[in-house]
């Protein structure tokens, strides 16, 4: 697939892989549009406009990723295609401490709740878009990456 020209949404654009992610996609000469929950990456992206919208937007959120969908489209068009996921938060805990205290079930459901149900909502939302898109010369392509996580070790 030719990556210049075309419409690309990373999640989680503004820091670690995302925003390695969205500046590659930038190189090859791509529209990206960076969806992460923080404004704090929309720096990276000074003098990119162009090319690049910043959604500050929660991957868990229906109205808010779909929002940022039709903005990608306002501003570049109707095709989107592609999705990286990189949205997504790190918790570390035992599930009993030292003290025989069991981990806090929030805590747990929370990261769950934005790692996979985050991830699951934006590629739903994402590819109930990209079946309404006129295919390429070669053929329907457009793509989604589930999730991309870089391991982490004490």
């Amino acid at each position: 697939m030719q990556i210049k020209g075309n419409t690309f949404i990373v999640t989680g654009g503004g820091s670690g892989l995302g925003l390695s992610a969205a500046r590659e996609l930038l190189r090859l000469e791509a529209n990206v549009v960076v969806i992460d929950l923080k404004d704090d990456g929309k720096s990276f992206f000074k003098g990119q406009e162009k090319n690049v919208l910043f959604v500050q937007a929660n991957v868990t959120s229906e109205e808010e990723i779909s929002k940022a969908i039709q903005q990608a489209i306002d501003k570049f068009g109707g095709n989107i295609r592609g999705v990286v996921n990189c949205g997504g938060i790190f918790s570390v805990g035992k599930i009993v401490d030292q003290n025989g205290k069991p981990l806090d079930l929030e805590s747990f459901k929370f990261t769950i709740n934005v790692n996979l149900v985050g991830t699951f909502n934006v590629c739903r939302l994402v590819a109930a878009q990209m079946v309404k898109q006129k295919p390429l010369e070669e053929g329907n392509a457009s793509f989604i990456i589930y999730k991309i996580f870089r391991p982490i070790y004490d």
